[in-house]
């Protein structure tokens, strides 16, 4: 559980819940002031429940943003309070540990599922008659707060509303339906095997207020009625968060004639957002001391230089030593050539803090570098191997059986990143690494796109797309770049691999735009390469593909019609001229005609 939370508890069904922002705040995190009220109905115990999470950690607060969440039991259950309780609860406790690279729909979504098909499977005795009621059901309304922008998640009729200044507008739409001319829910957690969840994104500024509130409080009164009591009972408390949600509570139950429900209001006040100004940005990437080139012998805060690895205009890779536990690491370091250049700059930041999250044999394990470090700099366990560029040089006609291993082990490190919302954008044979044992390991993250950065919007513009040209996928031109660019990217390489050059496309173009139809290559494979089956170039020409849509939908597909033939290469091939499908079986026949032909020719004239 987190420290932070406050929820609704069964034996005291009002309780508040207000974090105030730590003082040590970073400017690059939001600050929120909460408040909250909840009072039980007439029916027994209260089955809202409401949470909300700032936390303390400021690096947490940038990357998962601030949380809060609001669910009310079905009021057909006497468990239903259970899954309110755990809905709000877990889903802070789990969004909130999971990993800062991914998005927050994709954090949100995933949480939300696994909350939803637990509570589904819980409720089979009810969905069979063998219990009372509908069990374990909950409307969910959630609201997360990431840089300036506000991420709403919602299934039911519990309701979210922006207030700024003297206005009052609900974000949701409550998600009913008619049976027997009664209105009744439509959407709700633990209802079905999934969950429709609507997400939506709005930009927020300083000074407004999120409310959430469940139908004890609006109910079904006019939305311009519910806006009043929140706008007015905010203007009349100030900063009292509790007492304005107090005093809401209060006139929503002033109107109720019939049996009370349930009602809960929580405020969020948002008291600082961090700046998004592009010049702002820029000054913090330069204001970063680069180290000067090193040499043997020469120190850097507790690493001893134990010689020069690679250098280049870009960077210098060295092997180090580290005092504390002796063992040797690979520092790479930006060249000072880079000193003003603030997108490559932020670029090699990034690179930094993503390779320390890294735990997988596929991709590099970063080191947390001195913490009072005044440089620029990277650490990284040592990865032994030559670069997949030398081992093409050293294996100019490789098998499949050779390749296979090799692409296999750079799959399975690109799915970490796709499954972390990582896409590499610079996949090619110099930035991988390929051991004795031919297992493989992808470096070089200075041009990653980061989902969960790119959210932060503290992202420089690109003037050009980044990447290699031959192994760059033609929406990375439009700007666009997702999982399937990096697949691009490793078809391009294993092209290379088998032929020796890349890939001549004969419909490549540097946009998307003007594309519309698959990419073929411009000389069959066949003729480069007889010895290959001739599924290989049908894989090979989907994830080549110039429109996304039309390359593999998985990277495993990708690998599994590199092994055997799909039903849709056999298909085209079947289709396919017998010269181009098998060349050499046609150039013999061809021969053994002219062959036979000719012998006649010489037994008549001889005759």
């Amino acid at each position: 559980m987190v420290s932070t939370l406050a929820h609704i508890d069964a034996e005291h069904p009002e309780m508040p819940a207000t974090k105030l922002a730590s003082n040590e705040a970073q400017v690059d995190s939001p600050v929120v002031l909460f408040g909250g009220t909840s009072l039980a109905g007439t029916h027994g115990p209260n089955r809202d429940s409401f949470a909300a999470c700032q936390p303390d950690d400021p690096e947490l607060r940038k990357h998962r943003g601030v949380v809060m969440a609001i669910a009310d039991g079905v009021g057909s259950s006497t468990t239903s309070r259970v899954a309110s309780e755990l809905a709000v609860t877990e889903f802070i406790d789990e969004y909130l540990g999971s990993a800062s690279t991914r998005s927050v729909r994709d954090c949100a979504a995933a949480t939300v599922n696994t909350l939803n098909g637990w509570l589904f499977a819980q409720n089979a005795a009810n969905r069979a008659g063998e219990a009372d009621g509908d069990g374990l059901m909950t409307t969910f309304t959630a609201i997360v707060i990431k840089s300036c922008t506000a991420h709403v998640f919602h299934a039911g009729d519990s309701r979210a509303w922006l207030i700024r200044k003297d206005d009052a507008q609900p974000l949701t739409r409550d998600h009913h339906s008619r049976s027997n001319g009664r209105k009744v829910l439509a959407r709700a957690l633990g209802a079905d095997r999934s969950v429709e969840l609507d997400h939506f994104e709005t930009n927020l500024r300083e000074g407004d207020v999120i409310a959430l509130t469940t139908d004890g409080v609006h109910g079904n009164l006019p939305i311009s009625q519910v806006a009043q009591w929140l706008t007015s009972s905010l203007a009349h408390c100030h900063n009292n968060l509790e007492k304005a949600s107090a005093q809401v509570l209060d006139s929503a139950r002033s109107t109720t004639v019939d049996e009370l429900d349930d009602a809960t209001c929580l405020f969020a006040r948002v008291t600082s957002l961090p700046p998004r100004d592009e010049g702002e940005i820029r000054r913090r990437a330069l204001a970063v001391i680069i180290p000067p080139a090193l040499s043997k012998g020469m120190r850097i805060d507790d690493l001893e230089v134990l010689g020069t690895l690679h250098q280049s205009t870009r960077s210098h890779v060295y092997l180090v030593r580290r005092d504390k536990d002796a063992r040797e690491y690979v520092m790479k370091a930006p060249s000072r050539n880079f000193t003003d250049d603030a997108v490559y700059l932020q670029g090699f930041a990034r690179e930094c803090w993503l390779m320390e999250s890294f735990d997988h044999p596929s991709l590099p394990k970063g080191i947390p570098t001195s913490a009072d470090s005044p440089f620029l700099y990277s650490l990284t366990e040592r990865v032994a191997g030559e670069s997949l560029r030398q081992w093409m040089i050293d294996h100019p006609t490789p098998t499949l059986t050779d390749i296979r291993p090799l692409l296999s082990s750079i799959v399975d490190g690109l799915r970490v990143l796709r499954r972390s919302g990582i896409v590499h954008r610079d996949l090619k044979p110099e930035n991988v690494i390929v051991d004795s044992n031919g297992h493989c390991t992808i470096i070089d993250f200075g041009t990653a796109r980061v989902d969960g950065l790119e959210e932060l919007g503290t992202s420089l513009p690109e003037d050009l797309p980044v990447g290699a040209i031959g192994y760059v996928a033609p929406e990375n031109h439009d700007g666009i770049a997702d999982w399937q660019s990096d697949l691009y990217a490793l078809a391009a390489i294993t092209y290379e691999a088998l032929t020796g050059s890349l890939p001549t496309l004969s419909a490549q173009t540097s946009s998307t735009r003007y594309a519309h139809a698959p990419t073929f290559f411009s000389k069959p494979l066949s003729q480069i390469r007889a010895d290959l089956p001739y599924w290989v170039e049908f894989a090979l020409k989907k994830s080549l593909a110039t429109r996304p849509e039309l390359r593999h939908v998985a990277y495993s597909e990708f690998l599994a019609d590199l092994r055997k033939p799909s039903s849709e290469a056999t298909r085209q091939a079947s289709r396919m001229p017998l010269a181009e499908r098998h060349p050499v079986r046609f150039w013999q026949c061809i021969s053994a005609l002219l062959f036979v032909l000719l012998c006649a020719s010489v037994v008549s004239k001889s005759s």
